[in-house]
């Protein structure tokens, strides 16, 4: 939505409209005034992709009501197949959320997971800035020390968030 320069909240209501004070016709006169500032993009400034097809499926259904496609590629592949080679030449942000805990399958091994995420990071994802959640804090030592770290506590979880960039 900042892509294209929507306001917050457009697509949504709020408790005020339920006011005896609220007046319909100058909302739609706000909601006209600002749809005129919405951009429409000629080429997708953001890539959203998931390994699990049914995720990226709904992912489309949702940016698709929102008229956000413009905006927005979304598809199914798994990280260590994606380059950003012929999706952009000009190094961008790159989120990652790895899976840790019950995403983790039994036989995975955490260490070498991210392991092979760094090794892909620094090959195919140099100076961009990336965003990476981690849930070891000895996975997180692995890193750069340059990264920032940011202690987190996500759905019962101890989760380190780090930031910084692969020069």
């Amino acid at each position: 939505m900042l892509a294209k320069n929507i306001p917050p909240g457009f697509y949504r209501e709020f408790a005020f409209m339920h006011w005896p004070s609220f007046r319909e016709p100058q909302w739609r006169h706000l909601k006209h005034k600002a749809a005129d500032n919405i951009r429409f993009l000629k080429k997708p400034l953001i890539f959203a992709s998931d390994q699990d097809l049914k995720h990226t499926s709904e992912l489309k259904n949702i940016f698709a009501k929102f008229k956000l496609l413009d905006a927005v590629t979304v598809g199914s592949h798994n990280f260590f197949h994606l380059t950003p080679r012929g999706k952009t030449e000009t190094p961008g942000i790159l989120v990652l959320n790895p899976p840790f805990g019950v995403r983790l399958n039994a036989s995975d091994n955490p260490i070498t997971l991210y392991g092979d995420i760094l090794n892909k990071l620094k090959k195919n994802f140099r100076h961009w800035k990336i965003a990476i959640l981690v849930k070891d804090r000895n996975i997180a030592k692995r890193f750069p020390a340059r990264f920032k770290r940011y202690p987190l506590f996500h759905g019962g979880i101890d989760l380190t968030l780090l930031m910084g960039v692969f020069n």
